[in-house]
């Protein structure tokens, strides 16, 4: 049976994902990383604002008392200084209190004082430290390169740290293996070397670094950058175990447990995240990234209403057109559209002029929901209007307000005007190379469907649909738009008498007979071409119990009618054909061209 269906059912949520850092360098606060790639309920949201406390926040409270004490000791210091001036453990350790304090300045010159007193090269490599967070490179690197760089391993990641700063990889790689060849077991080396390995693509080199670095110590950088690694050689399984341990050592970290959520979403896990994120939101609740990861997990695990309060608690830190918008989504779901829409309205009215991508996924998500509720003529207004003010048709090339152009094609089709939405799809297929596979392969689809009821378009649909077929595999294997390409292909080559090759497309979705009905019709088909009836009948009548709703239905049955009729007929049961065709031929029917086919065997038994 001919499938013609929305490109994405679902609205779709807003949710930024978590900044992906792997960690070259880590010493007490000094890290380097690099970055990879309605009002009753706003009165509740409000109210939910002031109860709302940050781990961070109270730290800071504490870093302030801390301070004071800090202030307290480095002052009663002061007071000996007379007596202890010609000691380098006095002025390294008036140089320790104003680092605390963030006096780098005053620090650095009670470091040289006491370098003059000692020998020490840790005092030395504080001196570096100090120019580093100055921002005076060119004296760090002095320094350091005058260091015995033959045995001094800490000199050696100094000036790859400083390398790697800049860009300069390969520098970098000779100033770390020169550590390794020093201490080849050093934890802050090998983290290096992986993490350089990582940036030059050397996924195994990095694994490997990464886990001899574990064997020395254990580390929430390390594991996360083992995670990253895993994920580039699609391991997702290995990617899962380091970043449960990386939590283990610290649940409250945000980083790992924000790459732990995003994986398990974009590997259709989100069940996993939920424990990490709830554990974390507990102790920091105005983080609006974590709030809105816990309630992506949570509705895509089907908890519903828990993902609206988590939303509840995201819009209480900040409203935004992206919270909004995912309360709308969360109400979709739930299947309170008319809420739905509210939410979506709100959240276009709250987008950043600027931010084009925060206007238009409402705007997409209202029309989605707007076709759900068949409400065609304002969903093809409201596309129209879009469309109309994308004049070289960016929009088409991005895989989520595409489907804006898709949705208006549905709208056209649902509001009489059939041939327009035929012209513009063929339009986009053939002038647009660069249009999103997801509407290339939606609009084949659909265009097959429009001309597999016409014999004579039969080859012009089959071409139309098989030049998108290598489209697919940019696609995920769940995406209804692969179903309905297959299906329809499927359909259109039954119709046409090539049913070997109709039973290979129809072989890639299998998994779908006996649980979606347009499929499992399908498949009736082939068997009534293939002189099955009984059993071709009885898909049919699966169908029919599988069919959503009564439109659905309708077309099934029609077409299930349509073959029956034929099938008695060839068996000589001219009552039953009569019977059956008379039942595909009412006028009340939903698809004219059944209805016309079952009007003209009834006009040929009648003269017969």
């Amino acid at each position: 049976m001919l499938e013609q269906k929305l490109p994405v059912a679902n609205s779709r949520l807003e949710v930024e994902p978590a900044q992906v850092r792997v960690i070259l360098s880590e010493e007490g606060n000094d890290v380097l990383s690099a970055i990879m790639l309605p009002l009753e309920e706003l009165r509740e949201i409000s109210m939910l604002s002031a109860s709302n406390f940050s781990i961070k926040q109270v730290s800071d409270h504490n870093q302030a008392r801390l301070c004071d004490r800090i202030r307290h000791d480095l002052n009663r210091l002061l007071e000996k200084e007379e007596r202890f001036s010609a000691s380098a453990t006095f002025q390294s350790h008036l140089a320790e209190l104003h680092e605390m304090l963030g006096e780098i300045e005053s620090a650095q010159s009670r470091l040289v004082l006491a370098a003059n007193l000692s020998t020490s090269p840790s005092l030395r490599h504080r001196i570096g430290a100090n120019f580093i967070a100055m921002g005076k490179q060119e004296e760090a690197l002095a320094l350091f390169g005058q260091l015995d760089l033959g045995t001094d391993v800490h000199a050696n990641l100094r000036l790859a740290y400083l390398s790697a700063r800049n860009n300069r990889l390969d520098d970098a790689v000779v100033a770390v293996e020169r550590a390794l060849n020093i201490s080849p077991t050093d934890f802050g080396g090998r983290l290096f070397r992986g993490a350089l390995a990582l940036a030059k693509q050397e996924v195994p080199r990095a694994i490997l670094n990464f886990k001899l670095a574990l064997e020395e110590r254990q580390s929430v950088a390390a594991y996360t950058n083992l995670a990253i690694s895993y994920v580039l050689i699609r391991r997702p399984d290995k990617a899962f175990t380091a970043l449960r341990k990386a939590i283990a050592l610290e649940p409250y970290n945000e980083h790992a447990v924000g790459l732990l959520a995003d994986l398990a979403f974009l590997e259709k896990r989100n069940d996993i995240a939920i424990g990490p994120l709830e554990r974390l939101v507990e102790f920091e609740q105005k983080s609006e990234g974590n709030w809105a990861r816990l309630a992506r997990a949570l509705l895509d695990s089907g908890q519903k209403r828990k993902a609206v309060d988590a939303l509840k608690r995201q819009a209480s830190v900040r409203e935004s057109s992206a919270v909004f918008n995912n309360l709308g989504v969360a109400h979709d779901r739930l299947g309170d559209r008319k809420k739905a829409m509210q939410y979506f309205r709100h959240a276009m009215s709250l987008a950043p002029s600027g931010n084009v991508d925060a206007i238009l996924l409402p705007i997409r998500n209202l029309i989605c929901v707007l076709c759900a509720e068949n409400e065609y003529r304002t969903a093809r207004a409201m596309a129209a209007q879009v469309i109309k003010d994308d004049h070289e048709r960016a929009l088409t090339s991005n895989p989520v307000f595409s489907d804006i152009y898709a949705f208006y094609f549905a709208a056209l089709v649902r509001t009489g005007e059939r041939k327009e939405a035929i012209r513009l799809s063929k339009e986009i297929l053939k002038e647009v190379p660069k249009a999103a596979s997801g509407l290339r392969v939606w609009l084949a689809a659909n265009l097959v469907a429009e001309y597999g009821m016409f014999p004579e378009r039969f080859e012009e649909a089959l071409k139309l649909g098989q030049q998108e077929v290598d489209k697919l595999t940019q696609l995920e294997q769940n995406d209804v738009r692969r179903h309905m390409l297959y299906n329809n292909l499927a359909f259109l080559l039954i119709e046409m008498g090539r049913l070997d090759e109709a039973q290979q497309y129809l072989s890639r979705i299998s998994r779908y007979v006996h649980v979606d009905p347009y499929t499992t019709a399908t498949l009736g088909l082939l068997n009534f071409k293939r002189g099955h009836m009984d059993k071709g009948q009885a898909l049919y009548e699966e169908a029919l119990r599988l069919a959503p709703n009564a439109h659905d239905r309708r077309r099934i049955a029609q077409k299930m009618n349509l073959e029956l009729g034929y099938a008695m007929l060839d068996r000589g049961d001219t009552s039953q054909a009569r019977r059956r065709l008379m039942m595909a031929a009412k006028e009340n029917e939903p698809i004219p061209q059944i209805r016309d086919r079952a009007k003209e065997m009834l006009m040929t038994l009648k003269k017969s």
